[in-house]
């Protein structure tokens, strides 16, 4: 048969499984080539690497069976989700590695009998890492947080970044692989000119045998397959990702062992499955698709060890003792307690005064003998909870904006994280009573009680100066800097909808699509019971509809004023009656830009709404207030004026007015006896163009 060093592949779509029921497949050759569309040149240093090594099955360094110690390590990518796969998942994927790579396997004994005979044992052996590149201790097992487990790609090995990959085996674990694969890795002749691109990345459901994991051989097994191509072997049918057709009995796989088979398209195991000239596939072997993969052959063992052997992609340097003593992993060392690495979660974020929240200790490295938990108080500067349970119940009964700190100590030192704003008390009453609400973002939206729940700090929701509709502060849903399959939320503080009839939520938005392909979805909810349920109003804003401007490629999308929608929702009767009502406002993004929401606003009895009528330019200062506010009129223009500045409370409620009479170019109110607060000012009569508002201190 051919001995194909370097097999020539096309680029093909990968094929799409269920999750619930197969496996997802290799994407290793798709992989390849979308690497070599981005850098030129790559296949041909490839192709002149493969003319100057020998015979990869044969070369005779290759023959000598001593077993290699492989340093691993575990960069494990989430985002407090499923895709946090345990400590003890991890050593359940490394057992069954080393099981297929040293002969161990117990299901070997159901191998069909014409290959029992040529059951390949590798005789390797993968520890975790013990030492991290510094030198400092660690379990071999990293753990990053980013949204882009959903969507990963070539990427996460700088968002989880790759440990030098002469001295370790990199794996990477996430929720979702962009091409729709398994898992995928590159040969060495591949990653030889690509160093920061070198390992293994894979679905959490395709790692080890419990936790996440599918459960089923293949699922078991896809570590190993990867592994399989990461030491230079290829697919049973040779090198393509199309295993059923025809041609591939014309490509070989480089081992003289493993038949020419078109392979198993279906992941079934039909062991008396012939092809290629009616020979005998060998169907359970790790490198095909079959659901019971279990064996490497003779030869494929042997290309192993010499790939391990040669120093193509640094692979000779990976079991020297040297390394082995560098990486903590030479034969007789014991496992030490590294200092802990502090982390945790919670299922929500924020709740009402009066409830409770448990937060779930995720400290990892090193199990933590003691823990120290502290809660406190940003708002009101003096409120400080205090636990040392592990994964405590905090009950909160003073509404504010909370840190929290975590602190994990065991006999090798201490590490503290601290989640600055990370839990949101709300009052357990409601915080605007009146009969009409307006938000333009212009004040502290802290105190406002606005919050934002963002999947991602870099692109989630923030206030920004870069484009509003009235004032100069919108908020902003950064979609430009973000994941595909991000969602961020930006939460209200409540409202007493029980004294509005037929109340309905405004509010105006600007938003861009970068591709036509995009899918980003803005919903908005509505919760009674203090986020404990929401009910979504409909219908929700979805791609086309959530247009504005026009498709901005390669640019962050800033609105004009002609590119800003107002959206009005009507609120269902079960809602309209309540006395604490909040709104949640969801972005779903995938793939596009930015998005902006400014102006909210739920008319009341006495509403206070925008006036559009045409008006004189005028604007309020200083604003905060404190004794008094002015309106100047644009341009100081002394203009006959008969009418009365009106200056209402949130609710809509006017609280003082102002006769406006004569020709004033400024006009002066004494707001002294007004409390603190958010106030609105605006023309009885509609000369003013528009409504403003002032923030009382």
């Amino acid at each position: 048969m051919k001995k194909l060093v370097l097999t020539l592949s096309l680029a093909l779509p990968a094929m799409v499984f269920s999750h619930a029921q197969q496996a997802l497949p290799c994407g290793q050759v798709q992989a390849t080539e979308e690497l070599r569309s981005k850098n030129p040149g790559l296949y041909e240093m490839e192709l002149h690497l493969a003319a100057q090594q020998p015979d990869e099955e044969n070369s005779g360094s290759g023959n000598v069976r001593a077993t290699k110690i492989i340093p691993v390590v575990i960069h494990i990518i989430h985002n407090y989700g499923p895709e946090n796969v345990s400590d003890a998942q991890v050593h359940d994927a490394i057992r069954i590695l080393n099981e297929d790579f040293q002969l161990r396997q117990p299901d070997t004994a159901s191998i069909a009998a014409a290959f029992k005979g040529i059951q390949g044992n590798p005789d390797f052996e993968f520890r975790l890492a013990r030492k991290d590149p510094s030198g400092n201790c660690t379990n071999g097992i990293t753990r990053t947080v980013s949204s882009h487990t959903y969507n990963a790609n070539e990427d996460a090995k700088t968002i989880a970044p790759i440990w030098p990959r002469n001295k370790y085996l990199n794996v990477w674990v996430v929720q979702q692989l962009e091409n729709g694969a398994g898992g995928y890795t590159y040969t060495p002749g591949t990653a030889n000119f690509m160093p920061g691109a070198d390992g293994i990345i894979l679905v959490n459901r395709q790692f080890g045998g419990i936790g996440t994991s599918g459960g089923g051989a293949l699922s078991r097994r896809t570590l190993s397959h990867e592994v399989g191509h990461w030491f230079n072997l290829q697919h049973t049918w040779g090198g393509s990702n199309t295993p059923g057709v025809a041609s591939n009995c014309s490509i070989d796989d480089g081992v003289t062992d493993t038949p020419n088979t078109v392979g198993i398209a279906a992941q079934n195991c039909n062991i008396a499955f012939v092809s290629c000239g009616g020979i005998l596939s060998n169907v359970q072997n790790i490198m095909d698709y079959s659901s019971c993969p279990i064996m490497f052959t003779v030869g494929q063992a042997t290309r192993i060890v010499n790939a391990a052997n040669s120093s193509t992609a640094s692979r000779n340097n990976l079991w020297t003792n040297a390394n082995l003593i560098a990486t903590g992993v030479i034969d007789g060392f014991s496992d030490t307690i590294c200092v802990p690495k502090a982390d945790f979660n919670s299922a929500t974020r924020f709740i009402c005064a009066g409830n409770s929240l448990t937060f779930t200790n995720l400290t990892y490295n090193s199990p933590a003998t003691t823990t120290a938990w502290t809660f406190t108080n940003t708002t009101d500067g003096t409120t400080v909870l205090n636990s040392s349970a592990v994964s405590p119940t905090i009950s909160f009964t003073v509404p504010g904006l909370y840190s929290v700190t975590l602190t994990s100590t065991n006999s090798a030192g201490t590490n503290t994280v601290t989640k600055a704003g990370y839990v949101r008390v709300y009052p357990s009453t409601v915080q605007n009573s009146g009969n009409g609400y307006a938000e333009d973002f212009e004040g502290d939206l802290n105190a406002a009680g606005w919050f934002a729940l963002n999947s991602n700090p870099i692109s989630g929701w923030k206030p920004t100066t870069t484009a509003s509709v009235s004032g100069n502060t919108s908020m902003m849903a950064a979609n430009f800097l973000g994941e595909n399959n991000e969602i961020h939320y930006l939460i209200s503080p409540s409202y007493n909808l029980s004294t509005i009839p037929s109340p309905k939520l405004r509010f105006k938005y600007a938003y861009a699509e970068r591709l036509q392909a995009d899918d980003d979805r803005l919903r908005v909810y509505a919760s009674a019971n203090c986020g404990n349920s929401w009910v979504q109003l409909s219908p929700p804003i979805v791609h086309a509809s959530l247009i504005t401007g026009p498709t901005t490629p390669n640019t962050v999308f800033v609105p004009n004023a002609s590119q800003w929608i107002e959206k009005e929702f009507a609120i269902s009767a079960t809602l309209a009656n309540q006395p604490n009502v909040r709104f949640r406002f969801e972005m779903a993004f995938n793939g596009g830009n930015n998005l902006y929401l400014d102006d909210i606003n739920i008319p009341g009895v006495a509403s206070i709404d925008d006036i559009s009528v045409t008006g004189l330019v005028w604007d309020v200062f200083p604003n905060p207030a404190d004794d008094y506010v002015d309106i100047r009129i644009a341009g100081n223009d002394q203009v006959t004026l008969s009418d009365n500045m009106l200056i209402c409370d949130a609710s809509g409620r006017v609280v003082m007015s102002v006769p406006v009479n004569g020709t004033p170019s400024i006009l002066r109110a004494d707001i002294s006896t007004l409390s603190s607060g958010i106030y609105f000012v605006k023309s009885q009569k509609g000369i003013f163009a528009g409504t403003k508002k002032i923030i009382v201190r």
